[in-house]
């Protein structure tokens, strides 16, 4: 071998260590890169998790407060039936009244038929 073709072999040799020390650094830094990806994506998801947690809970404490359908309509219809009682008594009192007033038209006009004779008579 001619010392050119060994000068040739030491700077291919050269190259490839350079190239492999290049590609072991670039795959530590990928590496690196996604073992920092995969601990942000952790923390995100345990902080997502938090908050639904949290959200939960929220809603629970909202849901404690809330009227049970069985008890609406129980105290639904324990209203409707005041209602209708409450619009049997304004009937009772329309009518009541329309005789009232047909009473005191009676009497009123008793009154001046009454009166007329009264006066007229003097």
């Amino acid at each position: 071998m001619s010392p050119k073709d060994v000068d040739q072999v030491e700077a291919l040799k050269e190259l490839i260590s350079l190239r492999l020390d290049l590609m072991q650094k670039t795959s530590d830094e990928r590496m690196s890169f996604v073992k920092t990806a995969y601990e942000l994506n952790t923390q995100e998801m345990h902080r997502r998790l938090e908050l639904l947690n949290n959200e939960a809970g929220r809603l629970k404490e909202m849901q404690a407060t809330y009227l049970p359908r069985e008890v609406y309509e129980a105290n639904h219809k324990e209203l409707e039936k005041i209602v209708d009682g409450m619009k049997e008594q304004l009937i009772a009192a329309d009518a009541k009244s329309k005789v009232y007033t047909a009473l005191i038209a009676g009497a009123i006009s008793v009154i001046v038929a009454f009166g007329g004779k009264v006066l007229g008579s003097h």
